[in-house]
């Protein structure tokens, strides 16, 4: 079986994808990954094959944009997605199926004009449930948990009809979407939807119909044998078991909060492996007590070697945490994050989110005490990344992909 995966976005958008390309190679399937150029090597180095999409939504994110005012930033992301869609039909049309994710949430319209089977993959649930509330909005009583995804979704869909439709006419002539919405279609139509998250984290919602899929994360396993440098490695080694601070990718974008954070930290007696992310935060530097590092040292490596975290709360950095049985907290920084850090506190592997609205340096030592010290919290994460750990979510989603081409999902 041929098989594209579209994706575009941050490393956390790509690396669990890429590792169900490998698990769908190692299955015997001819994959190859479609995602923005800096993956390209990434890719490649796993033996699958790349093809390019141009303009990562991040961009969008940048400085250069950051005056510019609405009505340009949606010329812009129009040209993106026009980029987006002409590149994953190039790459996509020799296949037998295509995957695509919600940030290349233009892969639906690909795979309709290409005429090619579809399956959603996601790290994030979105299907409407009664059972938890739509991850993306900040808080919302329990009664209206299902309607929060639906008003949501309508709303969010009403921004962006104009610019889907006309894409759809001009490039692809393909009917509008209706006024009810892309993902209302996409329900009605049963198309499959497969979540890389464990239901040890979040159970399956009793309400959701049997084409919506939970296997399990995804992770790749080859990082697992990086060699770090020696410098790193030393300071490791020499003391105590240092705090991981992460912060992902987004730090250019949130460098007074990672400041006020760190500066706390420092004045603590806990040692610091800090990921800024991009943040310009040299003047905080004090050799043997903080050591930086950036996102080429893989979690897989250095979650280990860690008593706790503090992370901005992607998903596939709480994915990786939850893994390694390492206590966290959450500093939400945009979209899901605050979720995610609730729902670690709920289960008990983590404490509430340290929210970054009027942060004062009482909360910030709050919480990292009871991160560093609370026993509970560290047998309970310690029993969750076993659980974690001895999930098989790549053979499961292969699996569940096979069944779908042979029409037995």
């Amino acid at each position: 079986m041929n098989i594209s995966i579209l994706t575009v976005g941050s490393r956390g958008d790509v690396q669990p994808f890429l590792a169900l390309a490998v698990g769908l190679k190692d299955a015997g399937h001819s994959v190859n990954f479609a995602a923005n150029p800096e993956f390209k090597d990434f890719i490649e180095s796993r033996g699958i094959k790349f093809d390019l999409i141009r303009n990562n939504p991040m961009d969008i994110l940048k400085d250069e944009y950051k005056d510019t005012p609405y009505k340009e930033r949606r010329k812009i992301y129009y040209h993106f997605m026009t980029n987006w869609i002409n590149d994953g039909i190039e790459a996509a049309k020799n296949s037998d199926l295509i995957i695509f994710t919600p940030v290349y949430h233009v892969g639906y319209h690909v795979a309709q004009k290409l005429e090619i089977p579809v399956v959603k993959c996601s790290y994030v649930p979105y299907t409407p449930t009664k059972e938890f509330p739509n991850p993306f909005l900040k808080s919302v009583p329990a009664f209206l948990n299902k309607t929060s995804y639906l008003v949501s979704q309508f709303f969010e869909w009403q921004i962006i009809k104009k610019n889907i439709n006309k894409l759809r006419k001009e490039l692809l002539d393909l009917k509008p979407i209706p006024f009810y919405g892309l993902l209302h279609k996409q329900h009605k139509e049963k198309m499959p939807v497969i979540y890389g998250y464990s239901e040890s984290v979040i159970p399956r919602p009793k309400d959701w119909p049997g084409w919506i899929y939970v296997t399990g994360y995804w992770f790749l396993k080859d990082l697992e044998s990086y060699s770090p440098a020696k410098e790193l490695e030393d300071f490791i080694n020499n003391g105590s078991q240092p705090l991981f601070f992460d912060i992902g990718s987004l730090g250019q974008y949130s460098e007074q909060i990672i400041s006020k954070i760190l500066s706390v930290l420092l004045k603590t007696e806990y040692r610091i492996v800090a990921n800024p992310g991009g943040a310009d935060i040299s003047k905080l530097n004090k050799p043997g007590k903080i050591f930086f590092v950036d996102g080429s040292v893989p979690h897989a490596y250095i979650l280990p070697k860690v008593r706790a975290v503090i992370s901005h709360g992607g998903p596939g950095t709480v994915a990786a945490v939850l893994r390694a049985g390492k206590p966290l907290t959450v500093v939400p920084t945009y979209g899901d994050h605050k979720f995610w850090g609730n729902r670690v506190h709920a289960i008990g592997a983590g404490t509430l989110p340290l929210f970054t609205a009027n942060l004062t340096d009482e909360q910030i030592l709050k919480r990292v005490n009871e991160l560093m010290t609370n026993n509970t919290l560290r047998e309970n994460a310690e029993k969750l990344g076993e659980k974690i750990r001895n999930e098989n979510g790549v053979e499961k989603a292969v699996e569940v992909i096979e069944n779908l081409m042979r029409g037995k999902g």
